[in-house]
C-alpha cells in the first residue's frame, strides 16, 4: 500500500515538473518546438535557366527566430562552395539569388549554421540545368524546276553536330511535323520538303539538346504554284523515245503490288507516293523521268536488281535540281540495286526510321545521299575515285546513317600519322593501362597530352581504365600501375568534320594502329613482367583492333585484357566477346560498323587473332549508328554510354587481369 501511494504522488507531480521544464526552456530562449530538430525547405526557380539569368533560391527554416543566417551553397565537383548569406524573415522565410554562370547541371543547397544550442541544419539538394541560349535562322531555296519541292536551310546557334531539328508545317491552325533533319558542320542544317500546291507556313524547331535550350525559327510563308502543263515552253521536253520503247505517265499514290515493265519509260507528271504496305518493282532497263516531282517510298521500292535502272529528269541534259530525287519515309525501304540517278537535288534521301540499299551510281545531282535513317551505299560510284564529299570530291553525302566505305574506285591508303619519336616512355610496372581516345577528343594538333583531360586517354576510355584499376587494386593492393595514352591524331570523322577528308582520317587510324603495335612490342621487350590493358573508344577502338592484328606474338602476349567501346570497325561475326548489360541486349551486331577494317588496316587479315580475341570484350549499344548500323540506329546512341557502363566494363577487364596475375 505504501508503494502504491508513493507512485500515485510521483505521477501527480509530473504535470508540474513538465510545466517547470517548459518555463526553463522559454527563459533560455528555446520554445518547445525549438527543442526538436529544425528543418529547412528549399525551392529553386527556374530549374532550366539560360546562362546569365538569375536563379532564385527560397525556402523556410522552421523553429528559428528572425534574422537567422542562411548560407547558399553550390557543389563544385569536390566540395560545397558558399555563394552568399541571407537572413530569415517572418516565419523563417528566406530568399537568395545567384547567377547561372555557365552551362551544365548545378546542385544547390542551403545551410543554417549552429547558433547557441541550436544545431546546424542543411536542406536537401536541388539541381538546376543551366542552358546555353539558342536561335534558329531559316531560309527557303526553291529549285527552278522542282515546283513542289523546297530546300530549307539555316543555322542553329550553339548546336552540336548531329543535333536534331524538326521542320514543321502549319495545317488547320496547328503545327505538324513535316520532316526531320540534323545539324551538320558549322551548326548548319539542310532539310528538303515536298509541299502541296498553294500557300504553306513552315518553321524549324531545334529541340533542347543536352545543355542547349530549345529554339524556334521565324515562320516563313512559301507559295507553290502548279507546274506548267506538259508540253508548254516552261516544261523540260522529254527526249524522243524509239517506237519499241513504250512510255507511260504516272502520278499520285501507288497501292498493292505494281511493276513497271522492262524496257519502258515512265514519266512522273506529279508527286508519286508508294503507300505503306505497297511494293513498286522497277525492272531492269526502265527509265524513270520526273517532271520536277519526288518519288516518295512509304512501302517498298525495288529497282536495278540485276541490270541498270535509271532515275532522271525529263530534261535532255539533266542538271542538279531538276527534280527532288527519291525519298524514303519512316518505315519505308528502297533497294535500288544498280540504279543510276541523275539530275536530282538529292539523289536519295532517307529519313529517320527508313532504310535503303544502293550499289549504283549518281551524276549531275546537288547531293548524292542524305541519310538520317539507314542507307547501305557501299560500292556506289559517286563520280570520283576519291569518294563522296566529305570523304572526297564526288557527290555529297550527309547524315550519320550512311555506310559508304568502300566506294567504286576506292584505294586503301598507306599514310600514317604516327612517329616513332612520339612513343611514350612506359615505366615497368605491374599493370600498364593504355587508352586510345575517340575522334576529335583532346588533345588535337600541337596540344600537349599532359594538358588534356585524363592525360589524353579520352573521357569514356578513362572510365573503363578506372574500372579495371579499381577492381585489381581492391583485390591486390600492392599492384603498381601507370596510365598511358595512345599518341595518335584522333582526327575527326569526315561527315562530322568538314576539315577532314578520307586520306586524313585513314592516316589517323593507321597511326593509332601503328602506335598500339609499337607500344605492346616495347613493353614486351623492356618489361617482360608487365601486363597491358588496352582500351579504345570509337576511332580509338578501331585503332586498338588494327594494332593488335599487326602486333607480333610477344606484344599480344603482354596484353592481359582488351576493351573495345563503340568500335566502328566491328563486324557481325567478330571473334571477341560481345559484352552485354541491361543497356545492350543484342549479342551480335546485325550489320557492323561504319568503317570496315579492310579500308585502312595494314594487315592482310581483319580478324583478331584467337590468342587476344579470347581476352577482348566489346561494348556496343544496340542501334549505335557507329558500331551497330541499321534501320533503327541513331547517332544519339553513340553518345549515351553511361559512366556506370564504362566502369562495369572496366571491372570485367580487371577480372581478366587478376586471372593473369593469379597464374604467376
Amino acid at each position: 500500500m505504501a508503494r502504491s501511494q508513493h507512485t500515485t504522488a510521483r505521477a501527480a507531480r509530473r504535470p508540474a515538473l513538465l510545466a517547470g521544464l517548459v518555463v526553463a526552456l522559454v527563459l533560455a530562449g528555446l520554445g518547445p518546438a525549438d527543442a526538436a530538430s529544425r528543418r529547412v525547405s528549399l525551392t529553386v526557380a527556374p530549374t532550366t535557366p539560360l546562362v546569365g539569368a538569375s536563379v532564385s533560391v527560397s525556402g523556410t527554416v522552421t523553429s528559428t527566430p528572425r534574422r537567422t543566417k542562411v548560407v547558399l551553397q553550390r557543389w563544385s565537383g569536390r566540395r560545397w562552395l558558399s555563394l552568399s548569406t541571407v537572413r530569415t524573415g517572418t516565419r523563417g522565410r528566406f530568399t537568395a539569388r545567384t547567377a547561372a554562370a555557365s552551362p551544365g547541371r548545378w546542385s544547390y543547397r542551403v545551410r543554417v549554421p549552429a547558433a547557441g544550442k541550436r544545431k546546424a541544419v542543411t536542406s536537401g539538394v536541388r539541381r538546376v540545368d543551366v542552358l546555353r541560349g539558342s536561335s534558329v535562322s531559316l531560309s527557303v531555296e526553291r529549285r527552278s524546276a522542282a515546283w513542289t519541292f523546297v530546300q530549307v536551310r539555316g543555322l542553329v546557334r550553339n548546336a552540336r553536330t548531329g543535333a536534331p531539328v524538326r521542320l514543321e508545317r502549319r495545317v488547320a491552325g496547328a503545327w505538324r511535323r513535316a520532316a526531320d533533319g540534323r545539324v551538320g558542320a558549322g551548326s548548319r542544317y539542310d532539310v528538303g520538303l515536298e509541299l502541296p500546291v498553294g500557300t504553306s507556313s513552315v518553321r524549324v524547331v531545334a529541340p533542347r539538346d543536352a545543355y542547349r535550350a530549345a529554339a524556334v525559327s521565324p515562320t516563313v510563308t512559301v507559295t507553290v504554284v502548279p507546274p506548267p502543263a506538259t508540253g508548254s515552253s516552261a516544261t523540260p521536253t522529254p527526249p524522243a523515245q524509239p517506237a519499241a520503247e513504250p512510255s507511260r505517265t504516272v502520278s499520285g499514290t501507288i497501292t498493292g503490288q505494281v511493276t513497271w515493265a522492262a524496257g519502258s519509260t515512265v514519266v512522273l507528271t506529279g508527286p508519286v507516293d508508294v503507300a505503306a504496305g505497297a511494293t513498286l518493282t522497277v525492272e531492269d532497263g526502265v527509265v524513270v523521268r520526273s517532271a520536277g516531282h519526288a518519288l516518295t517510298v512509304h512501302g517498298t521500292l525495288r529497282a536495278g536488281r540485276s541490270g541498270t535502272t535509271t532515275f532522271t529528269s525529263t530534261s535532255t541534259a539533266p542538271r542538279a535540281g531538276d527534280w527532288p530525287g527519291i525519298r524514303v519515309a519512316r518505315r519505308g525501304h528502297a533497294d535500288l540495286g544498280r540504279s543510276h540517278v541523275s539530275g536530282a537535288d538529292t539523289a536519295l534521301r532517307v529519313v529517320r526510321g527508313g532504310s535503303a540499299q544502293w550499289r549504283g551510281s549518281v551524276a549531275a545531282s546537288a547531293a548524292g545521299l542524305d541519310s538520317d535513317g539507314f542507307a547501305d551505299a557501299r560500292h556506289v560510284d559517286w563520280g570520283s575515285p576519291t569518294g563522296p564529299a566529305a570523304f572526297g570530291t564526288g557527290a555529297a553525302v550527309r547524315g550519320y546513317g550512311a555506310l559508304v566505305v568502300p566506294w567504286q574506285g576506292f584505294t586503301p591508303g598507306t599514310g600514317s600519322t604516327w612517329l616513332a619519336e612520339d612513343a611514350p616512355q612506359v615505366p615497368c610496372v605491374d599493370v600498364v593501362l593504355v587508352g586510345a581516345r575517340g575522334s576529335g577528343e583532346a588533345p588535337q594538333g600541337s596540344d600537349a597530352y599532359e594538358d588534356a583531360a585524363f592525360g589524353g586517354t579520352g573521357v569514356p576510355t578513362f572510365g573503363v581504365l578506372h574500372g579495371a584499376y579499381s577492381t585489381v587494386q581492391e583485390a591486390r593492393p600492392a599492384t603498381s600501375f601507370t596510365v598511358v595514352p595512345v599518341r595518335y591524331a584522333a582526327a575527326g570523322y569526315p561527315p562530322a568534320d568538314d576539315s577532314v577528308d578520307w586520306p586524313t582520317f585513314s592516316a589517323s587510324l593507321r597511326g593509332g594502329a601503328d602506335a598500339v603495335a609499337a607500344l605492346t612490342a616495347d613493353v614486351a621487350r623492356r618489361c617482360p613482367d608487365s601486363l597491358v590493358v588496352l582500351v579504345g573508344a570509337s576511332q580509338g577502338a578501331a585503332a586498338v583492333r588494327a594494332g593488335l592484328v599487326q602486333a607480333d606474338g610477344a606484344g599480344r602476349d603482354a596484353v592481359a585484357a582488351v576493351g573495345l567501346l563503340a568500335d566502328p570497325s566491328t563486324v557481325p561475326d567478330a571473334r571477341e566477346t560481345i559484352w552485354s548489360t541491361s543497356w545492350t541486349t543484342r549479342s551480335v551486331p546485325k550489320v557492323g560498323g561504319v568503317v570496315p577494317m579492310s579500308s585502312f588496316a595494314r594487315a592482310a587479315t581483319t580478324d583478331l587473332p584467337d590468342d587476344v580475341a579470347a581476352r577482348t570484350l566489346a561494348l556496343c549499344h544496340e542501334g549505335d549508328a557507329v558500331c551497330d548500323a541499321g534501320p533503327d540506329a541513331s547517332i544519339e546512341r553513340h553518345a549515351d554510354y553511361s559512366a556506370q557502363e564504362t566502369l562495369d566494363l572496366g571491372a570485367a577487364l580487371g577480372r581478366l587481369v587478376l586471372d593473369r596475375l593469379g597464374d604467376r
